[in-house]
């Protein structure tokens, strides 16, 4: 509906809200005044959180007693706050706390998962745990080995 002076111009504008992590490609095309256009968009959506690492090597450490405690940060990447809602993570022997629930990561920030090794007998183990934070998986794993 709008009249165009000769050498003047109007847009055509698109926004990409990608669904899922990955590569993502779309096209349209149409008509302006009887001239036919065609455009193709490709896009890749990141996940809105960076999660690392992603395991957790406890080395040795005496039956019965609890390791040094180490982290694993969520890292806000999107370009707003998010109210963090999480669900998994527990870990056994590996125990398993965070201070992400309920707080609001502002763009760039992070807030953390905690882990310490308690073993009950002497040996290597291994451990796994998954869940998710806003939806987004992650899968962690831990390696401690009890000692006498």
């Amino acid at each position: 509906g709008t009249t165009l002076a000769p050498g003047k111009a109007c847009h055509m504008f698109y926004a990409f809200t990608p669904a899922a992590v990955g590569a993502v490609h779309g096209s349209t095309n149409g008509t302006w005044n009887g001239q036919a256009f065609s455009l193709h968009f490709t896009g890749f959506g990141t996940p809105q959180f960076l999660i690392t690492p992603e395991s957790l090597a406890f080395g040795n450490v005496k039956v019965g007693h609890t390791s040094k405690q180490q982290s694993i940060k969520i890292q806000n990447l999107a370009n707003k706050p998010a109210v963090m809602s999480g669900a998994g993570g527990g870990a056994g022997v590996f125990g398993g706390a965070q201070d992400c629930q309920g707080t609001t990561l502002a763009p760039g920030k992070a807030c953390h998962m905690f882990y310490a090794f308690t073993p009950t007998a002497v040996g290597t183990v291994h451990g796994s745990t998954n869940g998710t934070w806003n939806g987004q998986a992650f899968s962690l794993t831990f390696v401690g080995t009890g000692k006498g």
